[in-house]
């Protein structure tokens, strides 16, 4: 009917009938069921009232036209230059001229004036509506140029104080959040950005979305929390209840996502949380723990929350990925607690035992998920199926050999053992560490011949000068720790050649000056071999080497 209606109207266009003011109101009603005829004699006739005064009152006139006497009545031309208005605003223009005309249409309309047309009615609201969801669509069109500008200050200020993310859809408030947070990370206000994304990953996890699947939302919150994980992000400046809560919803993340879950690098972001909630100093935290309340608790916080992320990880058989990153990441924090003085010494007081006890467990574990079964004594561990691959190379060496060569290492005449296996883990996966390169020989054999030759302690400490390694390496206090273990297992296991050799090597580096315990130890294995090979020695051939008539 409304296609009949129309090819109608065009026909009687023809003439020039359809400009007179009894055919206004037909006009309007074949403009509103959208025929370009109308509308462009609608636009003849009413576009001029645009730019009169807003107080000017349109007057009735009266005139003859083909014999006839026409009165236009100021209340009906009022109501066809609404319907004309409200129509001509919604035909497809541009959204800035759109709401100029919004603007005077609404300045026209009473208080809740409704007003109906041929295709239905609209009221005051519809046009306040239509006005809001222009403006809505302004402000994020501005938010877009703000970003595609780089001003990020401007642009933050324009989504706190003039978006209403009750008023937009969910898609719309996705997109202004992604600005905000970019704006925030790339200004550095950690602060900002720490509670604006807890109030984003409250609003991914428990708003229900239509257009989106589990998928593109899982990948939505990991976007959020890679932010987290960058170096230049900072919990310290955070309020602390925002960085529960934050802590809080990311565990409900990763109970919602698996992949969210199994990504090792969002755990360091509940590692860095804990360590904030932990609060107190270490020697402060570990005061307060218990060994009936919590018998498997670690000294730390931070540090429960690593063997839950490796636990977690290892049912998961992926606490290997992205080259073994977590386990070392879970070694340098063990590390970094070790060469604590004064927390190591609390760790080692005979009552907080049970907590060197689980530390040295989970290193057990972590060796295990590292380099496999390395010793015949090698207790069981879980196994994660990681196959045990780590690359064992002076890198790994230096982060892994200071957590299980701890000092106080136990000196010869001690009945305390050496840790981990860490014999078998040198021989077997380091054995890089115990070769000799021609300089060192050449070292080690010049000092055992000053050694033979000196006759006071002075003669003796000038040949350790004289011999040790000109270029010590960069790593030389680890290789001084292989070459101590080396020298101590040796010794104990009778093993008297190879406990010369690497207690020669001790002395000879640099660490070996200032350690004058572990000095003094390496001094008495070597008396003793020197001692062995005196007493193994034929007398016959101690009277003819002289060393007969000083002896007896």
């Amino acid at each position: 009917m409304r296609e009949v209606t129309r090819e109608m109207y065009n026909r009687i266009a023809f003439s020039s009938l359809l400009m007179h003011r009894k055919y206004h109101e037909l006009n309007v009603t074949v403009m509103e069921l959208d025929c370009r005829k109308a509308t462009e004699i609608c636009i003849r006739k009413y576009i001029s009232f645009f730019h009169r005064p807003q107080d000017e009152e349109y007057q009735g006139t009266s005139d003859q036209e083909n014999g006839e006497i026409v009165t236009d009545h100021p209340s009906i031309d009022r109501l066809l230059r609404l319907r004309f208005m409200w129509k001509y605003a919604n035909s497809g223009l541009k959204d800035d001229i759109k709401l100029t005309y919004l603007y005077a249409l609404e300045e026209c309309l009473r208080c809740e004036e409704v007003v109906a047309t041929s295709s239905g009615s609209f009221a005051t609201w519809d046009v306040s509506l239509a006005i809001e969801e222009l403006e809505k669509k302004s402000r994020i069109e501005s938010v877009k140029q703000l970003w595609n500008s780089q001003v990020f200050t401007d642009l933050i200020e324009i989504i706190e104080n003039d978006i209403e993310f009750g008023d937009i859809s969910n898609e719309e408030t996705l997109e202004m959040l992604g600005y905000w947070m970019e704006a925030l990370e790339k200004l550095e206000k950690h602060k900002a950005l720490a509670l604006l994304s807890a109030r984003t990953l409250h609003f991914y996890l428990f708003t229900n979305y239509e257009t989106r699947t589990s998928e593109e939302l899982q990948k939505l919150v990991q976007k959020l929390l890679d932010k987290l994980q960058k170096k230049e992000f900072s919990f310290k400046k955070v309020d602390k209840k925002v960085v529960v809560s934050l802590g809080y919803l990311i565990c409900l993340a990763m109970k919602k996502y698996k992949e969210i879950e199994k990504n090792w690098k969002n755990w360091i972001i509940l590692y860095n949380i804990c360590k904030v909630r932990r609060g107190a100093s270490a020697e402060e935290y570990i005061e307060t723990l218990d060994s009936c309340t919590d018998p498997h608790a670690m000294p730390l916080l931070e540090l429960d929350l690593l063997v839950k992320a490796h636990e977690v990880l290892g049912e998961e058989k992926c606490c290997s990925q992205d080259e073994y990153k977590f386990l070392f990441f879970v070694v340098d924090r063990f590390r970094e607690l070790i060469e604590d003085i004064p927390t190591l010494e609390l760790i080692y007081d005979k009552d907080n035992g049970w907590l060197w006890d689980n530390l040295n467990l989970e290193i057990s574990q972590i060796l295990f998920c590292m380099y496999g079964k390395y010793g015949r004594k090698r207790k069981a561990a879980e196994d994660h199926e990681n196959g045990g691959q780590c690359a064992a190379n002076l890198e790994s060496a230096r982060r892994v050999i200071p957590i299980i060569l701890v000092q106080p290492l136990p000196l010869y005449d001690e009945k305390e053992k050496l840790s981990h296996d860490v014999v078998d883990l040198l021989n077997s996966k380091f054995s890089f560490l115990l070769k000799m390169s021609p300089s060192k020989k050449l070292n080690v054999a010049e000092l055992t011949r000053i050694l033979r030759e000196s006759n006071t302690l002075e003669d003796v400490n000038g040949a350790l000068k004289k011999c040790r390694f000109e270029e010590e390496e960069e790593d030389g206090y680890v290789q001084s720790l292989v070459w101590y273990a080396m020298a101590l297992s040796a010794y104990r296991t009778s093993s008297h050649k190879e406990a010369l050799k690497y207690s020669e090597l001790y002395l000879l580096t640099e660490d070996s000056e200032y350690d004058d315990r572990l000095r003094a130890s390496v001094w008495g294995i070597l008396a003793h071999q020197n001692v062995l090979e005196l007493f193994q020695v034929k007398r016959i051939s101690l009277y003819f080497s002289g060393l007969y008539c000083r002896i007896y």
